[in-house]
């Protein structure tokens, strides 16, 4: 480790290095949360609270028959959607050594969880969006497309336990410039 010079803290801040009296004083009072992956990382221990993996589908297009006016019924219109779902972490390898070239027992691990049922079937994913948007059933409101996707997300995939959903609508009549009107809505799996 490089050796570290020897600052006071800046007036009114104080010092975040782990030698320092605030710091631990902070560290014993539950004030900084060790297990966090930020300060894990920095500090070297082990790291168990692994951010969950995210699994992205990004501006999947759709023509369809959402909205208030009668011409958005009739002759529908072009929605973007983006989703964003955070699943359970696979069960491998948490972090890798970049020291030693990889041992056979990683090789193993990595292999043995190299399938589709560890994570979430993409196109499944994309199938079940495109139905909901396309064929389910007609909505005023894009809020309620939204709803509709994350909940059959959660449904249909168990490994996922967050679900963040944006709706665009790229064509709106009204009257002034913009790129899209939208959406964005979170939803959780209920923790048992």
């Amino acid at each position: 480790l490089a050796k570290r010079a020897s600052f006071p803290p800046l007036r009114g801040y104080p010092s975040v290095f782990p030698s320092s009296r605030t710091f631990s004083t902070r560290r014993e009072n539950s004030e900084l949360d060790a297990s966090s992956s930020s300060y894990s990382s920095w500090a070297g221990e082990e790291e168990d609270h692994l951010p969950p993996d995210k699994i992205h589908l990004n501006d999947l297009q759709f023509h369809a028959y959402h909205g208030v006016l009668p011409s958005e019924k009739s002759l529908g219109q072009k929605f973007l959607i983006n989703v964003e779902m955070k699943k359970k972490r696979r069960n491998t390898l948490s972090a890798f050594d970049t020291e030693t070239s990889p041992s056979e027992a990683t090789e193993e691990v990595l292999k043995a969880h190299d399938r589709i049922e560890h994570t979430v079937d993409y196109a499944k994913a994309f199938t079940l969006i495109k139905s909901i948007v396309v064929s389910g059933p007609q909505r005023d409101l894009i809020e309620t497309v939204g709803e509709d996707i994350a909940w059959q997300i959660l449904r249909q995939f168990a490994s996922v336990d967050e679900v963040k959903v944006s709706v665009e609508k790229p064509h709106v009549a009204i009257d002034g410039d913009l790129r899209s009107l939208g959406i964005s809505l979170v939803r959780r799996r209920r923790k048992p």
